[in-house]
């Protein structure tokens, strides 16, 4: 496990039941973000869970490449900015000392080492979820994000737009895992933040991924810091 910087964690609850009346997309009933690197030695093991898991349909992960171990010689070419900002966000929550790689949290509302596959599955099958549905539809070329009045945690919670990439397969030249090729899943590529909600039935609208790119909606409480706290909704589109 690689320790690095300042914070990382985080605490709370809940998650989700989702439909998509117009897009393929399974009932999520957990997400998975892990933090890694193609520059940490010790990540191997959990991009290769990252696999594992994506291929339960119930589960949806989101890899983010974070840029703080570019440095030792290899830049990650899936790094994406705001990565590693997320994962300090995350650690302030948690009153975390420290931030590492690789790192899994589990329904933005707890955290373990992102190679331990056991500890992450108990936390999927105990965190509580809320259950509300959250509907999305394609609309020409975007998307129209449909959320029903419910009650949370919170008074306000945030609508994230999440394109990531399916599948990359990548060629390390230099750095702590040189000379190997890694086949990564989910690497998130952009996050657009679409709106706040606040518990009302409301309908957000945001643009869908380019062709072999898939997209994910994320939403997160917000905590009375206003920092992004425990997801409590999420939907997964097919490709387009």
């Amino acid at each position: 496990m690689r320790q690095f910087i300042t914070a990382v964690l985080l605490s709370a609850s809940a998650l989700l039941s989702v439909t998509t009346p117009s897009l393929a997309a399974d009932k999520i009933i957990g997400v998975v973000e892990m933090f890694t690197s193609q520059g940490c030695s010790s990540c191997p093991p959990a991009d290769k869970i990252v696999t594992l898991l994506n291929k339960d349909p119930g589960i949806l992960v989101l890899a983010w490449h974070v840029d703080y171990w570019d440095y030792l010689g290899w830049k990650d070419t899936l790094g994406v900015s705001g990565a590693s900002e997320r994962q300090r966000i995350y650690a302030a929550g948690f009153q975390s000392a420290s931030v590492y790689t690789p790192q899994a949290i589990v329904n933005g509302a707890t955290g373990m080492v992102g190679s331990k596959e056991g500890q992450i599955r108990s936390a999927l099958n105990s965190v509580p979820f809320p259950g509300f549905e959250v509907n999305v539809k394609r609309t020409g070329t975007g998307l129209s994000i449909t959320l029903p009045k419910a009650e949370f945690n919170g008074a306000k919670a945030i609508v994230e737009l999440i394109h990531f990439a399916p599948k990359s397969v990548v060629e390390i030249e230099r750095g702590e895992n040189a000379g190997t090729s890694v086949t990564y899943e989910n690497a998130v590529r952009k996050v657009t933040k679409i709106g706040v909600w606040t518990g009302d039935a409301k309908n957000f609208e945001g643009p869908f991924a380019k062709t072999n790119q898939g997209t994910a909606v994320l939403i997160r409480t917000l905590l009375s810091t206003g920092q992004a706290g425990p997801v409590i909704g999420a939907a997964v589109l097919d490709p387009a």
